[in-house]
């Protein structure tokens, strides 16, 4: 009842956004919401606030140049390199954020990046490491991945993603997934990626099966769920084939398609689709019109991990990470 109140509050005689903001750091201050509600409301007015239409502030006036603008578009390319910054949360008493460092580098048509975060103890420092893909969509950078084995507060394995967006130089958004203390990510660059050297794939080292987990967004909500999977990849005839057997909240996944190799990196392409439950998946499925989604995953091979990722006509990322099972 009380974020309710609270929300109407902040809503009514349409307000600057950070006339919103303001409210809701007084209302936590005063106590008169919970550090839990004033997280929800607060992402609920950055992800729902319309830039084009709030009233601009009367404290500073503004010429028409300095009016806020439309996103800024996102390239791969553009987003490739080291950035800096910190996870912003509301204050815990077990740990203080520390730095932030994520390095994207170029992966086909699509990107993959590594987290690497520090968090501040009384008896010392901790570092949580993370790897996944990401995927640009339009003014979007949508990151999927999982924290990776090590001394950190994260068990390996758990999901984590971001939706960021460009604001000049910078990166700024959301996060998701079963890490329940990031809220928001704000990245600077730092350094450009320095091309390396080019290592090609051998397709008889992809022939067999590949066991790990399969992340897929969920189209209702930012939720992340990281399922087991099995990819088999075989020769039929003269082609490199695939199948895929995963899940997707709770129901099957299946995809299958062809393999092509191309220097140090990985296609596979082909089509995807899940058994709904009954009554259709609705508007949280994955797929949209037809049962099979077409997708193409980009995938790197280092060692025995195979990671990648990929986006279908749904426009629902998804990544993985497998270990190889046996031939």
């Amino acid at each position: 009842m009380i974020a309710v109140v609270a929300m109407s509050a902040i809503a009514c005689s349409t307000p600057t956004f950070e006339e919103r903001l303001s409210h809701l750091e007084s209302l936590k201050s005063r106590r008169t919401i919970s550090e839990d509600e004033y997280a929800i409301m607060r992402r609920r007015l950055v992800e729902t606030v319309d830039l084009a239409t709030v009233r601009p502030s009367t404290d500073s006036p503004s010429s028409p140049a300095a009016a806020e603008g439309p996103a800024e578009l996102i390239s791969p390319g553009w987003v490739v390199g080291t950035w800096r910054g910190a996870h912003i949360e509301t204050a815990n008493a077990y740990h203080t954020e520390g730095e932030t460092i994520v390095e994207f580098s170029a992966l086909g048509d699509q990107l993959e990046w590594r987290m690497t975060r520090r968090f501040q103890y009384t008896d010392g420092i901790s570092v949580a490491d993370a790897a996944g893909t990401a995927v640009v969509l339009e003014d979007v950078l949508e990151m999927i991945g999982a924290y990776l084995p090590g001394r950190s507060i994260f068990s390996e394995g758990t999901p984590v993603g971001y939706r960021l967006r460009r604001t000049g130089d910078s990166l700024e958004g959301l996060s998701s997934g079963a890490d329940s203390l990031t809220r928001t990510l704000a990245l600077h660059r730092v350094q450009t990626a320095v091309a390396a050297s080019v290592t090609p794939v051998g397709p008889e080292s992809l022939v067999g099966v590949w066991n790990g987990t399969l992340l897929v967004a969920r189209r209702c909500s930012m939720e992340r769920m990281d399922s087991l999977a099995t990819l088999h990849i075989f020769t039929e005839a003269s082609d490199l084939r695939w199948t895929l057997e995963s899940g997707y909240y709770g129901e099957d996944l299946t995809g299958s398609g062809t393999v092509i190799v191309s220097a140090d990196h990985v296609k596979l392409v082909g089509r995807y689709g899940y058994n709904a439950p009954a009554g259709g998946g609705g508007q949280c499925g994955p797929v949209t019109g037809a049962r099979d989604v077409p997708i193409e995953y980009i995938a790197r091979l280092s060692g025995k991990t195979f990671r990648g990722g990929g986006v279908g006509l749904d426009r629902l990322p998804q990544s993985f990470l497998l270990e190889r099972a046996g031939p």
